[in-house]
Parts: C-alpha cells; structure tokens; sequence
C-alpha cells in the first residue's frame, strides 16, 4: 500500500503529448504546446500599444469627420426649412426675434425662440416642446437638427441643451433689427436677398456654447467678436446660406478659438479680423 502511494506520488504530471512518424521508422514523441513566456507576453501587450497609438488619432479625425457630415445636415435641414417657410408667406422670411420672444414678450413666434444658458431653472434649455412650436417647428419635423452633434453642453440638474444654432441678426424677417447698422441691409423676404447674393450670405450657423443665448447671431463690425461661433469640427464650424448650401469653415483667430468656458459666459468683445471680416462680408452689404 506504501509502494503505491510512493509510486503515484513520483509520476509526473500529464501533458498533451504528440507523436509522429521518424526518418527510420520509429515513433518519436514531442512535447505539447506550451504557453507565452512573460517576455513574450509582455512584447505582445507593447505592440498591441503601439498599434492602438497609431490608430487612436485616426479614429478620432473620422469621429469629428462624422460629425461634420452631420452637422451641415442638420443645418441644410433648417435652411430647407426656413425656405419652405418663405415660400408659404409670399417670401416673407421668418421672424429672427432678438433675447428670445417678440415684440410682445412672446415666446414662440420667431423662427426658434427661448435662450440657452447654464441656469437649471430655466427650462427653456431642455425644452423641445418650445422648438416645435417656433414657426419653423412645422417644417422641421424633428428637435434634434437644431443642435450640432458635437455639441456636449449639459445643464446641470436638467441633461443635455436642445440647440445650438442661431441665425444671421440681418436676415431679420418680421423681428427686430433695431441691432442691426443702420446703413446696411436687414433682409425681411427672399426677394431683398441681392447683396450680397444668396450663395454669399449666411443664415444658420453653430453657435459655441458658452456664447449662445436666444437664437439672434449678432454681428457688430469686422473685426470685433459679439457672438461668436463654433469650432466644434477640429478648428472648424458649419453654416448655410441663402441658396440652401452648406459649408464647413475653419476659423482661423484666437478670440475665435479660445478654449470653451463650460458652464460659464465666453468674454465678448475680442478682436478676431480674419473670421469676423470673412463673415461680415457674407453677412450684410452696406446701402448705396
């Protein structure tokens, strides 16, 4: 019984085992296969690193790529829809309400109404209802093309912001153009849209989000930022214009491209000559 014990306790552990056919004849065994080493393992995991370093920064380019594709669809959508409107009231272009309501305090009554902002009581930041009720509610269908895809605000206590599009103050419509200079064109049909042309003057943009409030993009000078754009796409922004194209534009000044200031308000008043002076000339032309 001790003999036994001794001779279970000396044989050695079983491996797979192979055997195959030698030069002579003779029936050869090898050993199975056997495991990574730690080097080798560790070699793998580093070229696995490698590898997703390489790739990373591509992914990520196709990612803000996507989103580009998205947002001028989004903004070709409310451009369709501003048109369509226009058409219905005998070119009358829709109304571009300056702090959010009408001249009565309303809200509701201009192409997209209501003001976004940080504050968690104001509930016109989450409310989708308000967007489809704005007179091009009926053309757009859907809350979500008012907002750019890469556009990650949240309020705090109430989720995600509904928008992020404003429209050119000049392309005024029946709201207020008491901002705009004097001396230069407010547009308010179809039909003053001459200078500049259509295919020359923008009408739907994304706003960055610490500037956007109502959905009235003021411009002041060409060299001066009062609202300011959005860079979302790698340094870049969309908008549309009067024809019903889209474009991504890269914004090339630095009180253009200063770093969001999430949750707070982006400081106004900045000197940006390159993208204020090409936007200016796509935004008004002065009277003769």
């Amino acid at each position: 019984m001790e003999k036994n014990k001794l001779t279970r306790c000396l044989t050695p552990v079983s491996r797979p085992e192979t055997w195959f056919q030698g030069r002579s004849g003779t029936r050869v065994w090898r050993a199975g296969p056997r495991g990574f080493t730690l080097i080798e393992l560790l070699v793998v995991v580093a070229i696995i690193a490698i590898l997703a370093a390489m790739l990373l920064p591509v992914l990520s380019k196709a990612k803000v790529r996507a989103q580009g594709i998205y947002c001028m669809n989004h903004l070709k959508q409310l451009t369709l829809a501003w048109i369509l409107y226009a058409d219905d009231h005998n070119g009358t272009l829709p109304p571009n309400n300056q702090w959010g309501v009408n001249a009565a305090g309303q809200k509701g009554y201009g192409w997209v109404d209501g003001m976004m902002d940080y504050n968690a009581s104001n509930r016109d930041n989450t409310n989708t209802v308000l967007l489809m009720k704005s007179v091009l509610g009926p053309y757009t269908k859907s809350p979500a093309i008012y907002k750019c895809p890469a556009d990650q605000s949240v309020v705090e206590g109430l989720g995600p912001r509904v928008r992020s599009v404003a429209m050119n103050s000049y392309v005024v419509g029946a709201g207020n153009e008491g901002f705009n200079k004097p001396d230069y064109y407010s547009y308010k049909k179809l039909s003053d849209i001459i200078r500049p042309p259509p295919v020359n003057l923008w009408v739907i943009l994304d706003e960055r989000e610490d500037s956007i409030n109502d959905g009235f993009f003021g411009m002041l000078n060409d060299n001066v930022v009062n609202d300011c754009p959005a860079s979302y796409h790698g340094g870049a922004g969309g908008l549309t214009f009067a024809d019903g194209h889209a474009e991504i534009h890269k914004w090339r000044d630095a009180a253009t491209l200063k770093p969001v200031n999430r949750g707070g308000t982006y400081s106004r008043g900045g000197s940006a000559p390159n993208d204020m002076g090409w936007l200016w000339e796509r935004t008004t032309a002065r009277k003769n």
